[in-house]
């Protein structure tokens, strides 16, 4: 009965989705019948595979989520294209990932995740790493005080040095820049105690690409 609901609600999505390139535009729209599609019918076989590689179901819905990121991004490049089936694509990226989170657990050996990351796109990997920087970035960027979360926002969005002076009720602009420099050394230097920091930094990109630019 609530597969029945759920189809009149989003519509028959199967018979639809006919290829790996319809499946990629779905995702790269955000259409959220092809995403429903997509869950139905892959996040399964990935559940079973973590389960057995000393996952949980949590684990898989993390695996899952970070594997559709990555092919998100990709999408957004007019030239990715995959030559095999979109499930087969999708499953090689999500034990990709959980092969490498079983590596940073300690449970794993190494050469499970170097195996599946040979049968990966270069581009794709470095998306993956990517991404992975970006969470550690934000995880301790969230733990900063809120004024110093607004002060590196403004900087970001490159909000012109007087205006954020004014903003931020600082002395001067050298106050602001001097504040800033403060700031964003307090945060590298908490996220380089991470050791998940050494380990992507070790990774596809180069060192001085961890950290955004404030």
């Amino acid at each position: 009965m609530l597969e029945k609901i759920i189809v009149l609600l989003l519509g028959n999505t199967f018979g639809i989705l006919n290829s790996s390139r319809e499946i990629l535009t779905g995702i790269k729209e955000e259409n959220n019948k092809v995403l429903y599609f997509i869950y139905q019918n892959f996040f399964p076989k990935v559940e079973r595979f973590v389960l057995i590689a000393q996952g949980n179901s949590l684990d898989a819905q993390d695996v899952f989520q970070d594997a559709l990121v990555v092919i998100y991004i990709k999408t957004k490049d007019p030239k990715f294209e995959i030559k095999e089936s979109f499930e087969s694509y999708l499953f090689t990226i999500s034990k990709f990932i959980w092969f490498k989170e079983l590596r940073r657990r300690n449970k794993e050996n190494l050469i499970f995740a170097s195996r599946e990351q040979e049968n990966l796109d270069k581009d794709i990997v470095e998306e993956y790493f990517k991404m992975e920087r970006k969470k550690l970035i934000f995880e301790y960027f969230t733990s900063l005080d809120p004024q110093y979360q607004l002060l590196l926002r403004l900087f970001y969005d490159k909000t012109p040095i007087s205006e954020i002076t004014s903003i931020m009720n600082y002395s001067s602009d050298q106050y602001t820049k001097n504040r800033r420099n403060y700031v964003k050394a307090l945060l590298v230097k908490e996220i380089r105690k991470n050791p998940k920091f050494n380990e992507l930094k070790n990774e596809s990109f180069r060192e001085n690409s961890a950290i955004p630019r404030w």
